[in-house]
C-alpha cells in the first residue's frame, strides 16, 4: 500500500504508511554509496585487477583494503595467509549448516 501523505508537515502517520516506509529504508539501506576519491594509477590498477578477478571496481578497492587492514592489525601473518583465511570467512558466510539424518 502506498502511504499518499508523507508531506514533512504530517507528524502522525498511520501503521500503513509507517510499515510501508520501514520496509523501503530497511530494503534499500544496503544501497548507499559514497564517492571517494582515488588517483589514476590506484584505479586504472583495481580497473586491471578487478576485471581478472571478476569483480567491480569498487569491489576490488574493498577488497584491497579489507586486505591491507586485516595485514596492519597483524604484522606477523603473510599475505598469503591473510588472503586464506578472508576466503575461509567468505566460505562460511556462504555456507549453511550440515543437517544429520534422523534415524
Amino acid at each position: 500500500m502506498f502511504c499518499h501523505n508523507f508531506l514533512p508537515h504530517y507528524y502522525l502517520l498511520n501503521n500503513q504508511c509507517l510499515e510501508f516506509f520501514n520496509s523501503y529504508f530497511v530494503a534499500f539501506r544496503s544501497w548507499i554509496q559514497h564517492s571517494i576519491k582515488l588517483d589514476d594509477e590506484l584505479y586504472n590498477s583495481s580497473k586491471i585487477h578487478a576485471k581478472a578477478e571478476h569483480r567491480t571496481i569498487a569491489g576490488q578497492v574493498s577488497y584491497w583494503a579489507k586486505l591491507g587492514k586485516t595485514a596492519l592489525e597483524n604484522p606477523d601473518l603473510p599475505i598469503s595467509m591473510i588472503q586464506e583465511v578472508l576466503i575461509a570467512k567468505e566460505l562460511k558466510n556462504q555456507s549453511t549448516d550440515f543437517a544429520f539424518r534422523e534415524e
